[in-house]
């Protein structure tokens, strides 16, 4: 399991952006939060989570450039209990999600939900 992890990506020509990324998990090994500090403003970005009581990720969050996109996660019940086959995911915010040196990544609506993309 990682904690931090410093990378340095070429953007373009012989420029280089630095990325320092902090993980942070719960005390059943889940990651509750990744946070990444870059040279450039542009490439910071925090994802935070949670998970139901029986590890199944129930909801995520991405603030990139002070922007918010978030997921919920919804399952198929059981009997007594949440499975862990995934129903549906809901999602709200804008359709830039972040960018990495010259990558953008995005994310769009289409009939089945949200497709993510990097260019």
């Amino acid at each position: 399991m990682r904690h931090t992890i410093s990378e340095t990506l070429k953007t373009s020509g012989s420029t280089s952006e630095t990325h320092n990324i902090t993980y942070t998990y719960d005390n059943l090994n889940h990651l509750k939060n990744e946070t990444a500090v870059c040279s450039s403003p542009s490439g910071s970005y925090s994802e935070d989570y949670d998970y139901d009581i029986v590890g199944n990720r129930t909801y995520r969050s991405v603030t990139a450039n002070g922007v918010l996109l978030t997921t919920d996660y919804q399952y198929v019940s059981g009997s007594d209990r949440q499975t862990d086959r995934l129903s549906k995911e809901v999602h709200a915010g804008p359709l830039v999600v972040k960018s990495i040196g010259d990558k953008r990544y995005y994310a769009y609506a289409s009939g089945s939900g949200i497709i993510y993309r990097s260019f």
